[in-house]
């Protein structure tokens, strides 16, 4: 894929294995989290950017788009 959007609350549902495989697929893929302000998951390492909830989906594309283009979302 060119870039994840990834609801973390499948990080916190996800074992140590699965989490360290997102981990790694984070290093080669732009990946984009959405987040609660109040139920952390743990922590992506190598991810492109964290959004909270509640986001508008014209501000996840608005994040995908300028990873698409190599840029810091």
């Amino acid at each position: 894929p060119s870039a994840i959007v990834l609801d973390a609350g499948v990080l916190a549902d996800a074992t140590r294995d699965a989490r360290s495989a997102l981990a790694n697929l984070a290093r080669h893929v732009p990946v984009l989290v959405v987040e609660s302000r109040t139920q952390r998951a743990p922590e992506l390492e190598h991810a492109a950017a964290i959004v909270y909830r509640p986001v508008r989906v014209a501000e996840i594309v608005a994040h995908v788009c300028k990873m698409l283009q190599g840029q810091a979302a």
